[in-house]
């Protein structure tokens, strides 16, 4: 099995982005990958990674891919007709398989995703088609979307124009809602698919007007989706892959497809795409890079012919993969290079598209081994001056912005709603290595039994900012502050961005003296953004941070 290739596809003017997995020898058929909307995407990311594997394994072509205007396609939510651009993603990924000589294909699809996936099958042929935990209309998806975002986010008091409604991280126009709720797996007309394979939860009930339809559409078989819950129903942190579900869609499309039927045809990848235009005209252009000596998998957004600007880098948030929170990497990246900038997102080792280094975890949120693979990007793409960068990162993501950019050094941080109290298990426990790449110091061993622990916490919430200015001074604790002194006086310019939630309130408990005294350095700043939740889910907050980072930004610039 070789490894994956990313490339763009699809038309010109409006390209998709997508990974082709490829097996070393024959193949068995092809496999398009629908995936779900928004957040479950997110979710769902890992897990889709894993199943291209294990079916790349089994001998089948596997086509991962982005729909027009979400993760790294060309596009965003605001623009019009999304249900249509959709459905011909689906299609553009057929005719590109096809294009590389595989004639049975087979979609699968997840929620949202599974959805487009059965409607895209009206007008689109395959042999073979996988339903995993589909929303089986788009009204009952959207109806679905508004409660978790609600339990999980809040009721937001903005107005909107009627019709519009913002569920998860993404933003569907009036328009967009009333064509998602013209879906309806009930009223398909036709399914141009021999076979069907639905995995539904045991704990909901498909509708029965579904499974009749369904059943008279085309042979059809049922299983149960075992564990699905742990891969959209909670944080994205918290993901499982569930590993029942994708051996029982690999043996199924095996036991379909069980003789290889011929080579993919050697056909070119288009390695860079023009994704915009800034307003002087110059092309916005995108390119899939390797960085370093592991291969850390990045995209870098550039305007076509512009000189040389200090790179702009999205860290992963958590466990996500490069488009940052609700894609804000993507959208941000574009901007910037409207304005004449450079920037990366990247994937850290062992998260989204990047491999893991030798014996490290996957999918690990405060990994060690995060530093050097910020050190060794930075190298990568300026190897004569790496130093000359901005770091970006939201939670874990600005943590480690604060780690690179104290012991390392760039020419500026955004790190938004940090929690610098936090302690990795490497630092917590003492890593027994000489050389640490932590901006906190390994604990002491006297107080190491308290740190991080309940008690400590309620300890220290009544302690006051002195105190814990003596403690540290004694070096019997460090505050979470200890990197950005070190920042500002390297002459970092450090922005550090909070909401509303306890991270700010929890960093002054323990730093207030530290941060006063920072806060009168012309390279230091805080800033808050009033209601903004902890993982941008609300569009107009990620926009108000968007506007402050450029704005700080263009102030570096000048």
């Amino acid at each position: 099995m070789s490894e994956p290739t990313p490339f763009w596809f699809g038309p010109e003017d409006r390209r998709l982005f997508g990974w082709l997995h490829a097996p070393a020898g024959k193949v068995h058929a092809g496999v398009v990958l629908c995936p779900p909307l928004g957040y479950e995407y997110v979710c769902a990311y890992r897990t889709y990674v894993l199943l291209a594997r294990r079916l790349t394994e089994a001998g089948f072509a596997v086509l991962r891919f982005d729909y027009d205007g979400t993760g790294d396609s060309v596009g965003d939510d605001q623009d019009p007709a999304r249900v249509d651009a959709w459905l011909a993603s689906i299609r553009a990924a057929v005719e590109e398989m096809r294009g590389r000589g595989v004639d049975e294909l087979a979609l699968v699809g997840m929620r949202a995703g599974a959805l487009l996936a059965a409607v895209a099958t009206e007008t689109c042929n395959v042999s073979d088609l996988v339903l995993w935990d589909p929303a089986t209309s788009g009204r009952s998806y959207l109806r679905e979307m508004q409660m978790l975002h609600m339990v999980g986010v809040g009721v937001d008091d903005q107005a909107r124009p009627e019709g519009e409604i913002e569920v998860a991280g993404i933003v569907f126009r009036a328009g967009t809602t009333s064509d998602l709720r013209g879906l309806d797996l009930a009223k398909l007309k036709r399914l141009q698919a021999d076979n069907v394979l639905v995995l539904s939860r045991p704990e909901r009930t498909v509708p029965k007007s579904v499974a009749e339809k369904l059943d008279e559409l085309a042979t059809t078989t049922w299983i149960d989706a075992v564990g699905q819950e742990q891969v959209v129903d909670v944080v994205s942190v918290q993901t499982v892959v569930p590993d029942r579900s994708v051996n029982d869609i690999v043996s199924w499309l095996e036991q379909r497809h069980p003789a290889a039927a011929g080579m993919l045809a050697d056909a070119p990848f288009v390695t860079s795409a023009v994704v915009g235009h800034a307003p002087t005209g110059e092309a916005i252009v995108e390119r899939p890079v390797r960085l370093g000596p592991l291969g850390l998998f990045a995209i870098t957004t550039e305007p076509e012919g512009a000189p040389p600007t200090p790179w702009l880098v999205g860290l992963n948030n958590a466990t996500d993969h490069h488009i940052g929170p609700n894609r804000m990497w993507v959208d941000l990246g574009r901007r910037w290079a409207g304005i004449g900038h450079r920037s990366v997102r990247l994937d850290l080792s062992g998260i989204g598209d990047s491999p893991a280094r030798p014996g490290q975890a996957e999918n690990r949120s405060y990994a060690p081994e995060a530093f050097d693979d910020v050190v060794e990007a930075l190298k990568a793409l300026s190897p004569d001056d790496p130093h000359d960068a901005v770091l970006t990162g939201l939670c874990s993501g600005g943590y480690l912005a604060v780690d690179v950019g104290a012991i390392f050094g760039v020419r500026m941080i955004c790190a938004v709603n940090p929690d610098l109290r936090y302690k990795p298990d490497d630092v917590l426990v003492g890593s027994g290595d000489s050389k640490n790449t932590r901006t906190a110091p390994p604990t002491r061993r006297l107080v190491r039994p308290l740190s991080g622990s309940h008690l400590a916490d309620r300890i220290g919430h009544w302690l006051p900012p002195k105190v814990w200015f003596a403690l540290d001074r004694l070096g019997l604790h460090n505050t979470p502050a200890k990197g950005l002194e070190v920042l500002v006086a390297k002459g970092t310019y450090v922005l550090l961005v909070y909401g509303d939630d306890h991270t700010y309130p929890r960093l002054r408990d323990r730093s207030a003296t530290v941060l006063n005294q920072l806060e009168s350095s012309p390279h230091f700043e805080i800033a808050h953004v009033p209601g903004m939740d902890h993982a941008l889910m609300i569009s107009r907050h990620r926009d108000r941070l968007a506007d402050l980072l450029t704005d700080r930004l263009l102030g570096l610039a000048n």
